[in-house]
């Protein structure tokens, strides 16, 4: 199985929680939210997750960014603020961690190098371009990728086929020549599984049962390159 990896032209990375993550945390995000509206902290990071769930099945809620600020708006008038005061937290809060500061998850930058010595890269994220690529040229990568589609704003939001067919369409390369690896098994796995493309979980997750399995599973970007033997 590795050595019929290894013979791929092109791998296709996700970004986030893949190749890097935010280097502040959900918590020192929604605290500087507070701090920059002038209002003392009245509810936690966990009652905003909390309330976050309870809004993810919302036929109404499209995006994260609305499901944000509906959670604020609900915990703003659970405390006795006016729903605007929610609102205003809800946006400062996605402002702050759409564009917040990045990092290197660990062993993922020297990884990248490795793998671009001898791959192909392309690099298939959902989100839009205004978004993703300054946290690309943050982390000085931005050069090594062929082909990036930002799916959600280029194309439809992975697990569509889309985002896959145009990487591979903009590449020149047949499914059976590329290698897919990202985080996120239904958006990642799943998606890339379903237009034919080997896939690479990175997770320490055990995958669900009742789902087609990554072709590969590792903890992290970092054990990628020794076992596709680059």
């Amino acid at each position: 199985m590795m050595s019929g990896l290894a013979k791929k032209q092109v791998v296709i990375l996700d970004l986030d929680q893949t190749i890097c993550t935010y280097s502040r945390s959900k918590e020192e995000v929604l605290m500087r939210a507070f701090e920059a509206w002038g209002l003392e902290p009245f509810f936690t990071i966990e009652a905003f997750e909390a309330a976050m769930e309870t809004f993810e099945d919302d036929d109404a809620v499209t995006t994260k960014s609305d499901c944000r600020r509906k959670s604020c708006e609900a915990l703003a008038v659970d405390h006795g603020y006016d729903r605007s005061i929610g609102t205003e937290l809800g946006e400062e809060y996605s402002h702050r961690w759409r564009y917040g500061p990045v990092e290197f998850l660990d062993g993922s930058k020297e990884a990248l190098s490795v793998l671009a010595d001898q791959y192909e890269l392309s690099l298939i994220t959902n989100a839009e371009e205004a978004v993703q690529r300054p946290k690309l040229e943050q982390l000085g990568i931005y050069p090594l990728f062929e082909t990036i589609v930002y799916a959600g704003h280029d194309t439809e939001y992975k697990p569509h086929p889309e985002p896959f067919e145009r990487a591979l369409q903009e590449r020149g390369v047949a499914c059976d020549d590329a290698l897919y690896v990202g985080d996120n098994f239904e958006s990642d796995v799943l998606g890339a599984d379903a237009v034919g493309i080997d896939t690479v979980w990175v997770s320490t997750e055990s995958p669900p049962t009742d789902d087609p399995p990554p072709t590969v599973q590792v903890d992290s970007l970092a054990e990628l390159p020794s076992l596709l033997g680059a």
